[in-house]
């Protein structure tokens, strides 16, 4: 099941005597649950039904609870359903509100026959009053001709299949929209974080899928170097960088779109996890192809450019401190970076946890992230150029960050690791940048 500190995205409304049959085929919620659990177990959904109700607990509080804070709900629809009084005066009604005013999604699921169109459902309106709707005015998954009961299994299969995909669709989408509402200022963000934003609103070739969310990062002096080797500062130009490291979802796009072979996500999840098994080049192929797409110059950060960004003007270990954790929270995915994710062992998605002063995510953990900085022995300016690097096979690149494998202590923005720029790993992505115009 999915972690129980993170609040239920979606909700399974249900009538009990569709889940009691002796009939194992016709334990509909059982049979939606056994599609729905791998995405648990990854945690790249979080599901919710009365099942989860703990012995002795307030069961009408704990519905309520839930389905004010769920981001979506499926409806196992029957004449069991239709006919439910809690399901008709406690349930729909809210969630029929939310999807007015918060948009909600909302996927009935026909299990049988019934009379779907000609029932009505009332839901508050704080301006208009009571209103009414019926079910059948939502777009479901199947419809009312085709109820589950009338498919063969391997059909039934492919519907209840459907509606996973439906919903790691849609919880995708909301987490990206949650930060545009941040910059927005739904998080009361100062007005300089909310003019280092910048958007790319285009949709590449017709597609629902974003360019990458870029964050300008304000130029200022960059001191590097380690105390065992001489320190240098550098004066670094204002630049953007991803807000995010690049993800399945954008790669995958990239692949279909161009004949790449997609990378193994190790069975961990897709879509808002970042993009693991490329390597160097296969990054640069990517950052080639969006350039066209979208007319605009993307590359590589430069590793001093990588370090600058994720310290975001602070000079503690971490950008958040020099422990590890933050009041016993975890802030990072790594082996050993606390709970949740310290145990998990594979990568987290992009928005899992806070981001740092300068509103970037996952710059300490998660994944490693190429740059387009050669290794060498020593810091030269020539090691940092921001022009664009030729390399071949046997070439080494600076990786930054750390990741979800490593130990703590690999995290520190100062760490880089040489890593050979044709060879992946699964802890191993990267994030655009691009170069902007300077001030007279």
């Amino acid at each position: 099941m999915a972690d129980n500190n993170h609040t239920p995205q979606v909700v399974v409304c249900y009538a009990h005597q569709d889940n009691d049959s002796l009939n194992r085929d016709q334990r509909w919620l059982d049979r939606l649950l056994e599609h729905l659990g791998p995405l648990e177990v990854q945690q790249d959904l979080s599901i919710w039904s009365d099942q989860e109700i703990e012995a002795g607990s307030n069961w009408q509080q704990d519905i309520q609870a839930t389905l004010k804070t769920v981001k979506a709900a499926v409806l196992l629809v029957s004449p069991s359903f239709l006919n439910s009084s809690y399901i008709r005066n406690s349930e729909l009604p809210v969630l029929l509100q939310r999807a007015k005013e918060q948009d909600v999604l909302i996927l009935p699921l026909i299990l049988r026959t019934c009379l779907l169109d000609k029932v009505m459902f009332k839901f508050p309106d704080p301006q208009l009053g009571p209103e009414t709707l019926s079910l059948a005015s939502l777009q479901g998954v199947n419809t009312v001709n085709e109820p589950l009961n009338g498919l063969s299994k391997p059909e039934q299969d492919k519907v209840l299949v459907s509606v996973a995909q439906r919903l790691l669709k849609l919880v995708s989408k909301k987490s990206m929209e949650k930060v545009r509402m941040q910059a927005e200022g739904s998080a009361h963000l100062e007005l300089e974080e909310l003019d280092r934003i910048i958007w790319d609103t285009f949709q590449i070739d017709g597609t629902n899928v974003d360019a990458p969310i870029l964050v300008r990062i304000p130029a200022g002096k960059y001191l590097f170097g380690s105390e065992e080797e001489e320190t240098r500062s550098q004066v670094i130009n204002e630049f953007a960088i991803g807000q995010f490291p690049v993800t399945f979802c954008q790669y995958d796009l990239f692949c279909e779109l161009s004949g790449h072979e997609k990378p193994n996500d190790m069975g961990w999840g897709r879509d808002n996890r970042p993009v693991i098994n490329v390597s160097f080049f296969d990054a640069m192929n990517y950052i080639k192809w969006l350039c066209k797409q979208t007319g605009k110059e993307y590359r590589l950060p430069t590793v001093v450019e990588w370090e600058y960004a994720a310290r975001s003007g602070t000079n503690s270990v971490y950008w958040w401190g020099n422990e590890i954790t933050r009041n016993g929270k975890s802030m990072a995915n790594c082996n050993g970076c606390g709970e949740p994710w310290g145990k998990a062992r594979r990568t987290s998605p992009v928005d899992d946890f806070p981001p740092n002063d300068w509103m970037l995510y996952d710059m300490a953990g998660n994944v490693w992230e190429w740059t387009q900085t050669i290794h060498t022995n020593s810091y030269k300016r020539d090691d940092i150029a921001e022009s664009e690097v030729h390399l071949d096979k046997l070439s080494r690149v600076i990786i930054k960050g750390g990741s979800w494998y490593d130990q703590p202590e690999w995290l520190h923005w100062s760490t880089r690791v040489p890593f050979w720029a044709c060879d992946n790993s699964n802890s191993i992505g990267f994030r655009v940048a691009q170069s902007l115009p300077r001030l007279a």
